[in-house]
């Protein structure tokens, strides 16, 4: 994500919540609880020594600019003429070679995996460009230099599925010597899985929602039916029955109609989470035109379906809440719903119901 003014980038771990006005980011705040691009490439800078930074992710957010209804006209372009300034500085052009998979303001798509293609887990676009460049080079027995892979990185004919990276930075010296080189020994690679057990909320001084940035936990009974159309992104066109006791069932409240529950552990692990339009309590009715929880516009209630390490940038969907209970000190003892959830421009949905109790 991003803020319109200065465009900094800021990359989301997984267990990030923001609550606020997704227009007006808090980047002191933001800086704290995500991965601020400008501080990476400056402890990388630090070091001294080369690098190369890939933002594989989509650079969504608002483009702000400061009109003179309460300023002054000079006041206005000098404020405009500061956020230009920072949006510079933000492209890195005078650091190692820094790469973004899109412009400022704009989503991208993950894509299929040209090393796994039959696999349903998507890769990011840099990722794709990536293994397109290294299976040709080291299958081949060639070695990569620096120069070779950001030409290709930023090629317009490498791969008809993505775009070119973008990058703004320098050509850094030594470009010609290898990047990668073939060897028959094999290479160890790290992997860490997240351990988070809990969404962090960021910057709840912004929004409606501050006072719940503690949530209740509890743990429940029930189950997650889930089923896509062909080509859904987040069921990969597939049914998912995700139910207790085989998976963990967890459900965190923010508020008394802010609700996120958690089915399963690893690869099959599913998130279903909602709120109401009003921050009230739930009701047992129909909500329509739902966005994305956690980040809609105000008077809209909130859906969000993710798993098998799929999400969506924005949401249109509804719920139907059937059955609904809270304990006497305001806690859910009972939720149960049907709903429908449509990803980005997709034409296809999602469509499922949960239904969980206290244990």
């Amino acid at each position: 994500m991003s803020e319109g003014i200065a465009w900094s980038h800021f990359s989301i771990p997984g267990d990030f919540g923001y609550r606020g006005d997704p227009d007006k980011l808090d980047i002191d705040a933001l800086s704290k609880s995500t991965l601020y691009a400008g501080s990476l490439v400056d402890d990388l800078e630090k070091q001294h020594i080369p690098f190369l930074v890939l933002l594989d992710s989509c650079y969504d957010g608002k483009e702000r600019h400061f009109e003179p209804t309460v300023l002054s006209a000079e006041a206005t372009r000098n404020l405009n003429d500061v956020g230009a300034a920072l949006r510079v500085m933000n492209e890195f052009r005078d650091t190692y070679p820094v790469l973004f998979s899109a412009t400022p303001g704009k989503s991208v798509p993950t894509v299929t995996n040209p090393l796994a293609p039959n696999s349903p887990v998507n890769i990011g676009p840099l990722a794709r460009r990536f293994s397109l460049i290294v299976k040709k080079r080291l299958t081949g027995g060639q070695s990569l230099s620096l120069a070779t892979f950001l030409d290709d990185m930023g090629s317009a004919t490498l791969d008809d599925v993505t775009t070119p990276a973008i990058t703004h930075s320098k050509t850094p010296d030594g470009v010609g010597a290898p990047l990668l080189v073939p060897t028959a020994q094999k290479h160890l690679i790290d992997a860490i899985t997240g351990s988070g057990t809990k969404v962090n909320i960021c910057c709840a001084s912004g929004g409606p929602s501050a006072k719940d940035a503690s949530p209740t936990s509890l743990r429940m009974t029930g189950t997650l039916s889930l089923s896509g159309d062909p080509g859904e992104f987040v069921t990969s066109g597939k049914t998912w029955t995700l139910k207790s006791p085989t998976q963990p069932v967890q459900l965190n409240q923010y508020g008394p109609g802010d609700i996120s529950i958690s089915f399963g552990r690893e690869e099959a692990e599913f998130d279903a989470s909602f709120s109401t339009d009003s921050g009230k309590r739930f009701e047992v009715k129909f909500y329509t035109a739902a966005e994305r929880y956690g980040m809609g516009s105000g008077g809209h209630a909130g859906i969000e379906i993710t798993g098998d390490g799929h999400g969506c940038n924005e949401i249109v969907g509804s719920f139907n809440l059937t059955d609904l209970q809270y304990t006497p000190d305001g806690r859910i003892s009972r939720f149960a719903a049907t709903f429908v959830q449509r990803c980005d421009d997709s034409k296809v949905s999602a469509h499922g119901s949960v239904d969980v109790r206290l244990r």
